[in-house]
């Protein structure tokens, strides 16, 4: 469904997803369940897998999240395919680590090259070549972007966007087009698990370190891409209440003081929930924003733990169920449903036939 064709008054509907490692196993599981609640509501087929990119208008992701957001909006996959993607993943991934130093350096636990040829070979089978850009000429109508942070930014809290689509350039979330492995690698490059990566000359890491809960800047983006246009829903996903970072097995960089790091691996344990209530402080969000992000039993759950996703699963259908959480779904659900409708009766009324004018409207 083309740009083209969406009204210019429609509300938009967002889709923000955490970082949070193999917990994002979480996020699918949510977005699982709210496929299968939409084909409900809708007359739908259950057998009939939906795909979310035709739900939302912009998704962006950080790190596993931004992982999340290429199969979901780049690649356009289903909730379903996705889950078996990230499982075979995390096993591939982080099921075995690396030497702690080498020639007296420490690295990385995990190899980067492993990610990166799980990512090759996952485009390969769904028809992607691995020169395919993150830009997407296809205009299917959602656009889809994923963080990373400069290394000289780790400080600063200013993530870098990389992203499916034209926009308007010279802020300073720009970034250059590149590969999708590319991307995925640097929204993905998180400090003691993976090394960094060099794009166009410059150094990214994990967008966590910027911004693990992106939620502020799928909402500063879609201001950009609609200026003035009404948010009709933004869907807030996290990845469980973390511990707190440590910087055991940390990758260090010659230039940066290992002092810092302690400093920003702290500090993004904290900085999601400070996203969360700055949304709900937004009078213009009231009613149209929601965050469902499970709040016990993930804690015990370390980034890498890929033998625990059964685990992740169970406290999210858990976390689902209560009492607190399912209205506060429903609620989501048809807020959704409702932009959603609009589109459609949009999409209807430019392509029935043209209606002869009433007798008061040929009066005008």
């Amino acid at each position: 469904m083309s740009d083209e064709r969406d009204s210019e008054t429609r509300p938009l509907r967002l889709l923000s997803l955490d970082g949070g490692g193999i917990r994002g196993y979480s996020e699918l599981k949510i977005l699982q369940l709210l496929m299968h609640r939409i084909a409900w509501d809708q007359n739908i087929d259950p057998d009939k897998s939906l795909k979310p990119y035709k739900y939302f208008d912009l998704i962006g992701g950080t790190s596993t999240g931004g992982i999340i957001a290429v199969l979901l909006g780049r690649m356009r996959l289903t909730v379903d395919e996705c889950l078996e993607l990230y499982s075979e993943l995390a096993k591939d991934v982080f099921g075995q680590e690396r030497y702690w130093s080498l020639g007296g350096f420490l690295q990385a636990r995990f190899d980067a090259k492993t990610l990166k040829n799980v990512v090759i070979n996952t485009l390969e089978k769904h028809g992607f070549e691995e020169s395919t850009t993150m830009f997407d000429d296809s205009n299917v109508g959602c656009k889809t972007f994923v963080t990373a942070t400069p290394g000289k930014d780790v400080g600063r809290n200013k993530p870098r966007l990389f992203r499916t689509y034209i926009h308007r350039a010279g802020d300073e979330s720009d970034a250059p087009d590149c590969k999708i492995w590319e991307a995925v690698r640097a929204t993905s490059a998180a400090p003691t698990f993976f090394d960094e990566i060099e794009i166009d000359d410059q150094v990214y890491v994990d967008g966590g370190v910027g911004c693990n809960n992106p939620c502020k800047q799928v909402l500063e983006e879609a201001g950009r891409l609609w200026p003035g246009r009404e948010i009709g829903c933004i869907i807030s996903l996290g990845t469980g209440m973390p511990r707190v970072l440590s910087m055991q097995g940390s990758s260090l960089y010659n230039s940066w003081d290992p002092r810092d790091w302690v400093g920003v691996l702290t500090r993004i344990a904290t900085l999601c929930d400070q996203t969360h209530q700055d949304m709900l402080r937004k009078r213009e969000l009231r009613g149209k924003y929601f965050r469902f992000n499970v709040q016990q039993g993930m804690q015990t759950i370390s980034l890498q733990e890929w033998t625990k996703l059964g685990e992740v699963a169970t406290h999210t259908e858990v976390y689902l169920r209560d009492a607190d959480i399912a209205p506060k779904f429903d609620d989501a659900i048809a807020k959704l449903l409702e932009a959603h409708e609009e589109m459609e009766e949009k999409d209807l009324d430019d392509e029935a036939e043209p209606r002869l004018p009433t007798y008061a409207e040929s009066r005008r």
